[in-house]
């Protein structure tokens, strides 16, 4: 039974994996099409890069369908399907009742979190 939990683990772990990539490669592909589409003949000074993004700014971009707010929701699940990964291997050895690992997954998922949230490196 032990095996069996291991594999349909091993599974989900590899199907949220691809299916975080694909979401994410279509979102951004989706975001650069909308932005060509919408400002293709004009020209842009990439000199100075300067972005203030912000789950609300992202989230009203969206709304009006604008092209760098799918752009940054595709990134946003580019860096979320990793930290899925360690949540639901964190849950497997939760599930498999195996505390050292356990302790140390959620002690790194913590980290991570900690680091994307406030925007400082680990």
């Amino acid at each position: 039974m032990k095996n069996f939990a291991d594999k349909t683990l091993q599974i989900l772990i590899a199907r949220a994996l691809r299916a975080g990539i694909i979401i994410s490669i279509f979102l951004i592909l989706l975001g650069g099409v909308i932005y060509l589409a919408q400002n293709g003949e004009r020209h842009f000074n990439y000199e100075y890069f300067m972005a203030k993004i912000s789950v609300s700014s992202i989230l009203r971009g969206l709304i009006h369908f604008d092209s760098k707010s799918v752009i940054y929701l595709g990134i946003i699940f580019l860096i979320g399907t990793p930290v899925l990964r360690v949540a639901m291997s964190a849950l497997g050895f939760a599930m498999e009742k195996d505390v050292l690992y356990t302790v140390i997954t959620l002690v790194v998922l913590l980290i991570i979190l900690f680091s994307v949230l406030s925007g400082h490196p680990a």
